[in-house]
């Protein structure tokens, strides 16, 4: 993989057609801390993301590639009497073609079910990040989550 490049941060708007609760309002993401891109874990998460992502474009016969990679960081709060809700805009697409999504750290919480669908918002699995470093890696294109 090349070096990453990073850009300012972004504001930008998703489409209420796949995000009904946050669809069509602007928002800005604040500039993610550059010590990020030399945190171990993080580099091994962005190599083994891209590692399955070209994987599966390369199996739909999409073999020119070039990536632009957006990272978010969430703070998800909850504690023994507020259950964690990773998603509060429910079912939704983030209009990307994939992403992941990894723990960094759980203690004395209940709830934070991650949930996926098909497009046709069939419930799939549901799923429970439970350790740090535990790692969601979804096609947003054919699946929905929340």
């Amino acid at each position: 993989m090349s070096q990453p490049r990073r850009i300012s941060p972004l504001i930008r708007t998703f489409p209420s057609s796949y995000n009904s609760f946050a669809g069509d309002i602007f928002r800005e993401f604040q500039e993610t801390e550059s010590s990020l891109f030399f945190n171990p874990y993080f580099l091994r998460l962005l190599n083994e993301s891209l590692r399955v992502f070209i994987a599966c474009e390369n199996q739909r016969g999409r073999t020119k590639q070039k990536w632009f990679i957006e990272v978010d960081q969430y703070r998800i709060t909850a504690d023994k009497t507020q259950i964690g809700k990773p998603t509060p805009e429910g079912i939704h697409s983030d209009g990307t073609n994939y992403f992941s999504l990894m723990l960094v750290n759980r203690e004395g919480i209940s709830g934070g079910v991650s949930s996926l669908y098909d497009n046709d918002l069939n419930l799939k699995r549901e799923v429970t990040l439970e350790y740090p470093g535990d790692v969601i890696m979804l096609d947003d294109a054919s699946m929905m989550h929340q």
